[in-house]
């Protein structure tokens, strides 16, 4: 058993994130632990008031780093932490979409690296990386056109760089 903070999600629904309003933040982590379908309801009506938001990653990776590990909702058990590689849900939200802006490889390792050290302190033997190829969410780290394999590269380099710390 476990929890999965599940980025930037996890951020954006946190009652920290000072970018979204006051509604948002404070009651989006009590919604959490319902039901999918009553969740699924909910976020269909609080949809019909929101507009598009574009937020920069950069603050999300902050408070990724800032909060890794920390007990949510006094949740007790295992917590494993994710890393995204870059989010725009436009094609599937239209005007309503969430965009995060300023991702690009460099970032994304010096992201993965500071998470990868914390996981380390933790003995979490997990990170997850969304995602490999959700190109409708402009989330993958496959390879692509623009990056070519640097998000890949990223990846190798921090575990071998912690490789190399372990001898």
């Amino acid at each position: 058993n476990g929890l999965l903070k599940f980025q930037p999600q996890e951020v954006y629904n946190s009652k920290n994130f000072k970018e979204r309003n006051f509604f948002s933040r404070h009651f989006s982590q009590k919604f959490r632990f319902l039901p999918e379908r009553y969740i699924d309801i909910l976020h269909f009506y609080k949809q019909k008031f929101e507009k598009h938001r574009v937020f920069n990653s950069n603050i999300i990776s902050d408070y990724i780093i800032q909060n890794a590990y920390q007990k949510v909702n006094g949740y007790d058990g295992d917590i494993y932490e994710s890393i995204y590689v870059n989010w725009d849900n436009t094609p599937r939200y239209n005007k309503k979409a969430t965009i995060f802006t300023h991702k690009d490889p460099v970032n994304f390792q010096k992201e993965l690296l500071a998470l990868y050290e914390k996981a380390e302190i933790n003995r979490s033997e997990f990170i997850f990386i969304n995602a490999w190829n959700e190109w409708a969410e402009s989330a993958y780290l496959e390879p692509d056109m623009k990056y070519k394999y640097e998000y890949l590269d990223a990846v190798s380099n921090v575990i071998g760089e912690s490789k190399l710390n372990c001898k």
